[in-house]
């Protein structure tokens, strides 16, 4: 017989202990939660007859019990600490991840999960196949770079006081920028766009869905905006995804501790561990923050009590760490490096670009707007501003040319390459027939005493059901709407053998049998000719 490892070994020893006697004392849990102590929880070093506790310590499986609490409106709840434990992962591209506590705790949150069923580059893996890498990783990704950069410049400019808070919150902003994609990535803001149109230029499409809703409801059906973006609905998503650990922004005190609304994590100890033992606690100020590094402006009045003008997460000597995960400035940012090496190491088979020099030779002072129109500070300005940023040395300016290059590279060949496209108008187009009927409404959950998370502000929200195109204005349903969307509706196309749904079952058939859109033509458009009509705007 094989010897045994030394985990199964000391398992096996565990169990065969627990068996003989249960003589280890426990400790006071009644008095350790009365008086908040979690101190039983630390891997001191255990007296005589006690190591098994340690040992399952060891294993990542401490005993873990919740203490009494009450929510910010004086309901009582179950709150425990998070994990002590730094967790270890391996990647494709940066190879080895580390994932502190508070990390932990948002990656295993429902939101960040579902990143798990998107696909990176959406339909890309018709043409690519390889090209199946999902958002998970690339978030991952985002995180690493982001926390790599903070720290380098933390160590290499001490001047400019980069604390591990800032440096968490960072890494949080590069798990999180992305929640808000949709399926199929990309191709579900251009099917947002048709949607737009096709019912303010077809309304009688939609009659007979719009009549059921009002008839269940009460009122007309919400309408789309002009003008999606993903980053708005991520910066829902982080509420959503707090909301699940049982924490909230609170705008009335910034500088607290997040506010406590259901059973969860521990408000006082989600944050960043000293050397001490301690936690110093992620803060209101701090969340924003990381809602104001996705979206990279001041937040807007769907996220905040009253539209912002400014930065409220960090203060002007800190404008900096706004850029680091969507650079405002010149888009140079690592959100955009990890996806365009990932993306090609998964559609070219290697890495072609090394751009871990940006990281390197990051360094920040004060440097004129180079995009003074797009910039919330200079845009009414009569000149630009100087803002404190992230800048680069002269010698990197041919580096800097290679990475605009790869992303037209990238776009050229993968994103927009004809057959990528073609999958993608088609599924569109059968979003867009799919949202058309009143049997493809989906269910929000509003009302579900069983639903998951804990509760949270968006239960105003009284829909209880909402269309595709709709589906990201409540995040319970957004958190099911994934690539498995197609299997959603084709389950519901067999459910109900109507006859106005042929042309949705054929939009399915051909999905399931790759029949997509062929190219049948190229218009190549020149500059010259004013009167051009393909110039005109429609």
């Amino acid at each position: 017989a094989t010897r045994p490892s030394p985990i199964a070994s000391r398992l096996y020893k565990m169990s065969e202990d627990e068996a003989r006697d249960k003589a280890m004392p426990m400790p006071d849990f009644q008095t350790s939660i009365s008086n908040g102590d979690y101190s039983y929880l630390s891997p001191a070093t255990p007296a005589k007859g006690k190591s098994r506790a340690i040992s399952a310590y060891a294993l990542g499986t401490p005993a873990v019990r919740p203490r009494s609490a009450r929510t910010a409106s004086g309901k009582e709840c179950s709150v425990w600490p998070m994990s002590k434990d730094v967790r270890d992962c391996n990647d494709t591209v940066h190879k080895d991840l580390s994932i502190l506590p508070a990390l932990q705790v948002i990656l295993d949150s429902p939101p960040v999960q579902r990143l798990a069923n998107l696909n990176q580059l959406g339909c890309a893996s018709n043409t690519y196949p390889c090209c199946t890498h999902k958002r998970k990783e690339h978030s991952l990704g985002v995180m690493e770079l982001a926390g790599r950069m903070a720290t380098l410049l933390k160590q290499k400019q001490e001047q400019l006081e980069i604390s591990e808070k800032d440096v968490l919150c960072l890494r949080i902003a590069g798990l999180c920028h992305d929640l808000g994609h949709g399926p199929f990535s990309h191709a579900y803001e251009t099917f947002l766009k048709a949607a737009y149109k096709n019912e303010k230029e077809h309304p009688e499409q939609y009659e007979e869905r719009n009549r059921k809703f009002k008839e269940e409801h009460g009122v007309d059906m919400p309408p789309i905006p002009e003008k999606y973006e993903h980053e708005n609905t991520s910066l829902m998503m982080v509420d959503f995804a707090l909301s699940a650990v049982g924490l909230e922004i609170d705008w009335e005190n910034l500088d607290e501790p997040l506010k406590q609304i259901g059973s969860g994590i521990d408000r006082e100890l989600f944050g960043v561990p000293l050397r001490s033992g301690e936690v110093e606690p992620l803060t209101s100020r701090d969340m924003i923050f990381v809602k104001e590094c996705i979206c990279a402006s001041p937040l807007n009045e769907d996220h905040a009590p009253t539209p912002q003008t400014a930065y409220v997460g960090r203060g002007e000597m800190k404008e900096f760490l706004f850029d680091v995960v969507n650079n405002r400035h010149n888009g140079l940012d690592v959100d955009k490096i990890d996806y365009f090496i990932r993306d090609e190491q998964m559609a070219y088979g290697s890495i072609q670009s090394n751009f871990g020099i940006w990281l390197r030779c990051a360094f920040v002072t004060w440097a004129e707007c180079p995009n003074p129109k797009k910039c919330f500070i200079c845009k009414d300005k009569v000149e630009p501003v100087k803002h404190l940023m992230i800048c680069y040395p002269d010698k990197l300016l041919p580096s800097a040319m290679m990475f605009y290059a790869t992303r037209i590279k990238n776009h050229s060949n993968v994103y927009t390459h004809k057959k990528t496209v073609s999958a993608e108008l088609h599924t569109v187009d059968l979003l867009l027939e799919a949202d058309k009927h009143s049997c493809m409404l989906l269910n929000t959950q509003a009302n579900d005493p069983f639903s998951f998370p804990v509760p949270s502000t968006f239960d105003s929200f009284k829909y209880q059901r909402l269309p595709i195109s709709r589906a990201w204005m409540y995040p319970r349903l957004f958190l099911r709407m994934d690539d498995t969307i197609i299997s959603i509706i084709e389950n519901k196309v067999i459910e109900n053998p109507l006859p106005r749904l042929d042309r949705l079952r054929r939009y399915l058939n051909d999905h399931r049998c790759h029949r997509f859109y062929k190219c049948v033509a190229e218009i190549e458009i020149g500059l010259e000719g004013a009167h051009d009509k393909l110039w005109e705007k429609p």
